[in-house]
């Protein structure tokens, strides 16, 4: 966590707060959260569920605090701060979540054979892992109820398209 400059990014004076919060609290420990839930329900083995339970209440606070946020902010911005936020998330998903950040099987760049073989046995195993099937269904379902979110809030953001996914 520490070599991804989150910290530096959110005191970064150039950088809109607004935007910040809601790609990296909202979008991405929002699809973390989402992941964490799909891997504490293979958890079969004792420690890693208890593991995952706590990753699962941690991502759960940190996703309600970006969702919190941008509801409260919502209201208060004009067009263009919101297409600004828009811009930016759409950013993080093709730049960050479509390449593979965190389920490396929607990576077009590399091999992830090797990572789904394993992803696939720690789940058959009840490790707290799952199938890249399965998580790439998770991210799409996702990535389909943040975006009617989003919408909801006013915020337009385009639905980019995946080789794996397709249009989400």
């Amino acid at each position: 966590m520490i070599n991804r400059t989150l910290y530096r990014d959110a005191l970064n004076a150039t950088q809109s707060l607004d935007a910040y919060v809601a790609t990296q609290c909202a979008m991405a420990d929002g699809l973390e959260l989402e992941l964490y839930r799909l891997y504490a329900s293979n958890a079969r083995e004792p420690i890693a569920a208890e593991i995952l339970k706590h990753a699962v209440q941690a991502k759960e606070r940190h996703a309600s605090f970006g969702w919190l946020y941008l509801e409260e902010r919502a209201a208060r911005m004009d067009a263009a701060a919101k297409q600004m936020v828009a811009a930016q998330i759409t950013g993080w998903i093709t730049d960050v979540a479509f390449s593979g950040y965190h389920i490396p099987s929607l990576s077009t760049t590399i091999d992830a054979q090797a990572e789904d073989a394993a992803s696939t046995l720690a789940a058959e195993a009840g490790l707290g892992a799952a199938t890249p099937e399965s998580e790439r269904l998770a991210f799409k379902a996702y990535l389909q109820n943040a975006f009617n979110r989003l919408e909801q809030l006013g915020f337009a953001v385009a639905r980019p398209e995946h080789p794996v996914l397709g249009k989400v």
